[in-house]
């Protein structure tokens, strides 16, 4: 009963920020054209696709990215950060096994992968792509619950 409160509260929580954050920002607040200094998006952890932001900008930009709030896998009453789970057993079976396991990660190709645990600052290219999304197995994301605030700000 408490995990279903748990979960309930923490929904309308959620559902009460991005409504409030939709009529100050906009309905999608993301990388916007050109690329804004600063913003936020989020990234939901049954999302298996991943949400995919690109750079505008002309010339090489660092931008700092930082995920925050709780996403769980599975079990509903373990819940973690953007530096995921560092003690899973299971770690060779994740989308990035090099990675912490669930843990928030920016694929972005060429320019590498990255875990987004804290401030983490990534040099994109012109026109680089970023997918962010949880590291869990391949086909495992159905079972997941919550989702992480990422904010991102240029400064070079």
């Amino acid at each position: 009963m408490y995990r279903k409160l748990k979960t309930l509260v923490s929904s309308l929580l959620f559902g009460l920020f991005v409504l409030t954050m939709s009529f100050s920002f906009g309905a999608n607040p993301t990388f916007a054209s050109p690329l804004a200094p600063e913003g936020y998006f989020f990234v939901q952890a049954t999302n298996e696709a991943g949400v995919t932001e690109t750079s505008t900008s002309f010339a090489d930009v660092k931008v700092s990215f930082e995920g925050s709030g709780q996403w769980s896998y599975g079990d509903p009453q373990r819940e973690f950060g953007a530096c995921g789970d560092p003690e899973y057993a299971y770690q060779s079976g994740m989308t990035y096994p090099d990675k912490t396991s669930f843990s928030l990660i920016a694929d972005c190709g060429s320019a590498g992968v990255y875990e987004v645990c804290d401030n983490t600052v990534i040099t994109l290219a012109p026109a680089e792509t970023c997918n962010f999304k949880m590291n869990d197995s391949p086909g495992g994301y159905y079972n997941n619950d919550g989702a992480l605030i990422v904010s991102y700000n240029i400064f070079d």
